[in-house]
């Protein structure tokens, strides 16, 4: 196992240093419904709506809908998985 002060090293002289201050973003995925659905979770049309993404911070990620899943992923940390920052989420595809 490679020590955690050369595995650092490593990856700020191929990655460079990330900022403390930096932000924390998430990109939050709007409008998983079918089209027609019903408040009861029913569809009347098999085509599903387009969806719209938003980078937002962290902290203005809404609450979860009730009756709703909440899905994370995570991909392409680029050696940066130690400054990935997991929302809350019921199912994590990483």
């Amino acid at each position: 196992k490679v020590p955690d002060c050369i595995w650092d090293a490593y990856v700020e002289r191929r990655c460079g240093r990330f900022p403390l201050d930096a932000p924390r973003l998430v990109d939050f995925v709007v409008g998983v419904q079918s089209k027609g659905a019903q408040n009861d979770g029913t569809a009347s049309s098999p085509s599903a709506s387009p969806l719209e993404v938003r980078r937002i911070p962290l902290e203005e990620l809404p609450p979860k809908a009730l009756g709703t899943v909440r899905f994370v992923v995570v991909s392409d940390t680029h050696e940066r998985h130690r400054e990935v920052v997991v929302p809350p989420g019921a199912c994590c595809f990483i």
